[in-house]
């Protein structure tokens, strides 16, 4: 009898096959893509990618992560729309990206928060406050809020191609702000104009001297070297917190299943007081650096600070209404501060 060189497997061994290999990680896994807009450098790409290593080993590679920074997937402005829509995974866009579509987290950029400790305003974040806001967020579109936000720190006035000595030098000076309605509003209470830009956009405004300053943090500005590009100058006046959210994809977060999202959740929350510890070093180190090369720094006393926050609380109700604060949101944040009301 011929026996033929190719045989038909058995219908009963190739359902058994088929099932091993749909078990095995390699046809299980599932790609979760993580956009950002800041440098390798930064804080918080450095820190995505120490989360993307925990939740890794934590699932066994079932998850296949990919970090893409400096904005190669989507710049942070269109990051909110692409992960509604499913077009990446997850995103960790700062705070003053959000205001758009959830106008209650202008909040944090309202006057009330003008040179406060640090660790008041990280307790509002964690707090109430920071729960209303997630809230708010997911019910906004189709997202999950995975765990608490990191921390970037202070964000302070700098100079481009100029000292800023104290506030009243401000006044009639184009500051690019990286978005947050409630910055562009404050900033023109002390005189100034704000111009909405991205970071990349930023170095060739500052190039043409189209601009006079920036709103950002040294870590910012230490890890995109942006003082090779004219910024020359810190006035450190704690202007607002910075803080990123993790945001993701609600139909992504629903197929997968209790422990991937367990271990996901954890894996983040891990790396919140890492990387909140790594962001005061960052910003210290990234400080000394910029000094050493050159860079001038002043920094008001608390008094001055308070007496300039007194003159924008005079103009919050408005910039409250104008950027669209709720009245539950706007009393959550001043009843954390109510020392200072004008």
């Amino acid at each position: 009898m011929r026996i033929n060189s190719f045989s038909p497997i058995p219908g009963i061994l190739l359902t058994v096959l088929l099932s091993l290999l749909g078990a095995s990680p390699l046809f299980a896994q599932r790609i979760m893509r993580i956009s950002l807009e800041n440098t390798e450098r930064h804080v918080q790409v450095r820190m995505v990618r120490l989360f993307a290593e925990r939740l890794s080993a934590q699932t066994g590679g079932t998850l296949k992560i990919e970090v893409y920074s400096r904005g190669s997937l989507y710049r942070d402005t269109d990051s909110l729309s692409a992960v509604a829509q499913g077009k990446v995974e997850m995103v960790v866009p700062g705070i003053w990206q959000l205001d758009p579509g959830v106008p209650d987290f202008a909040a944090l950029m309202l006057p009330s928060v003008f040179g406060r400790d640090p660790a008041a305003v990280e307790a509002l974040a964690d707090g109430a406050l920071g729960s209303k806001l997630n809230s708010r967020l997911e019910a906004s579109g189709d997202y999950v809020v995975v765990g608490r936000w990191f921390d970037l720190g202070p964000l302070e006035l700098f100079g481009v191609g100029r000292n800023i000595r104290s506030l009243d030098e401000i006044a009639g000076l184009s500051v690019r702000v990286a978005n947050g309605r409630a910055n562009e509003e404050r900033l023109k209470v002390l005189g100034v104009e704000p111009v909405s830009i991205s970071l990349s956009d930023f170095i060739s405004y500052a190039e043409r001297s189209l601009v006079d300053g920036v709103l950002t943090s040294y870590e910012t500005i230490d890890s995109a070297s942006l003082d090779r590009h004219g910024v020359t100058s810190s006035y450190e006046d704690d202007e607002y917190f910075g803080f990123y959210v993790p945001i993701v994809n609600r139909r992504f977060w629903a197929g997968l299943d209790e422990a991937t999202r367990r271990a996901f959740a954890s894996s983040w929350e891990s790396v919140v007081p890492v990387e909140r510890e790594e962001a005061r070093r960052a910003q210290a180190d990234a400080k000394a650096a910029l000094v050493g090369r050159g860079m001038s720094v002043v920094v008001p006393n608390r008094d001055e600070l308070a007496r300039t926050r007194l003159r924008l609380l005079a103009a919050e109700d408005g910039i409250a209404a104008r950027v669209g604060v709720s009245r539950e949101i706007l009393q959550i944040l001043r009843s954390s501060f109510p020392q200072d009301r004008p």
